[in-house]
């Protein structure tokens, strides 16, 4: 089994590490291949990009690297294309992944996704981790909704894995 995980972010990669040992107990053959950080790839992925690109704050310092993101969505869509893994997995970084996971559905790829639930304590902005808003949205399934990520160290947020 080949699965791609897409991450930007260190709270993706901590979510995306978790999941890849648990996935590993179960299919101890599986083969891990996208973009993540030092976690995942600690795991065993075979990142084929620095994840950091993604990691990006401001309108501003977005713009200044939009062309460098739309190429690394190009490129990694390619290497997805090229790979044929079973699934997608999509972790986080929407503005990134909707778009990526969207041309990877239409080149025939599965897709689901896993969201981190950024605002617990904010109900008005709940609706940005909803997994049916984003599933409508997106047009994925949502594998998973994550507790806020500092709350996977305790057991509960462990069990949400």
């Amino acid at each position: 089994m080949k699965i791609a995980l897409i991450a930007g972010e260190a709270s993706g990669d901590v979510l995306a590490a978790a999941l890849m040992a648990a996935l590993r107990e179960r299919r101890p053959g599986v083969r891990f291949i996208g973009m993540g950080g030092p976690k995942m790839q600690a795991e065993g992925l075979d990142s084929w990009f620095d994840y950091s690109a993604l990691s990006l704050f401001g309108f501003a310092e977005v713009i200044t690297h939009l062309p460098g993101l739309f190429r690394l969505r190009r490129q990694l869509l390619q290497r997805l294309t090229e790979a044929r893994p079973d699934v997608v997995i999509g972790i986080d970084a929407p503005d990134f992944n909707f778009g990526l996971e969207r041309r990877c559905r239409q080149a025939g790829l599965p897709v689901v996704g896993i969201i981190i639930n950024q605002y617990p304590e904010q109900p008005n902005l709940a609706v940005r981790t909803n997994p049916e808003v984003i599933e409508a949205v997106s047009g994925k399934p949502i594998l998973a909704k994550v507790p806020v990520i500092a709350d996977l160290a305790s057991e509960a947020g462990r069990n949400a894995l």
